[in-house]
């Protein structure tokens, strides 16, 4: 999946040269927050080399107009949380679906990225991928099941006890009370 920002400033946007300036910017490419604005700020310098601004004016106001392959909850026009953004940007799919489902579920991004890695999370595309997570969480219960006509699996029960979140093509099943 592509990560990327569409950079420009609100000084270029103002005098209409945004196209000019903005650029789709691959933040694979950015090992840390730090590496990420000081690519930005080298940007505006050699916008400023290229298109002075009136009055003496230095570009500085970071404006991102679109994005890709971010969660909308890190979106922010005037400038993003770059360490998050970073991070997250190189977390495995498993890592990012997690941090997906906590922002949609009303956690703070901060939060999400502290609690990603302890989130229970399963690949849920179909009716048959839940009946195998629930066959490796609850053995016994299938067990007794196959061996008792009186036993039966509520499976519907284990699948509305899940929420869903679907990120990079792939549907993950999440316990929403985690």
């Amino acid at each position: 999946m592509e990560m990327q920002i569409f950079l420009t400033d609100y000084a270029s946007y103002n005098e209409g040269t945004q196209m000019e300036f903005g650029h789709w910017v691959d933040l694979t490419a950015f090992s840390d927050g730090d590496e990420l604005r000081a690519y930005i700020d080298n940007h505006f310098k050699e916008c400023d080399r290229l298109r002075p601004l009136g009055y003496g004016n230095i570009r500085e106001e970071i404006m991102i107009t679109d994005y890709e392959g971010l969660p909308s909850e890190m979106y922010s026009e005037c400038g993003m949380d770059w360490d998050a953004v970073i991070e997250f940007v190189h977390l495995n799919n498993w890592e990012q679906a997690a941090v997906v489902a906590l922002l949609e579920n009303g956690h703070t991004l901060e939060d999400a990225m502290d609690r990603r890695e302890d989130m229970f999370l399963f690949e849920a595309n179909s009716r048959e991928d839940y009946w195998t997570e629930f066959e490796e969480l609850y053995p016994d219960a299938v067990k007794a099941s196959n061996e008792s006509y009186f036993i039966k699996i509520d499976i519907d029960a284990f699948i509305d006890a899940y929420n869903e979140v679907f990120w990079d093509g792939v549907t993950y099943a999440f316990d929403p009370n985690y």
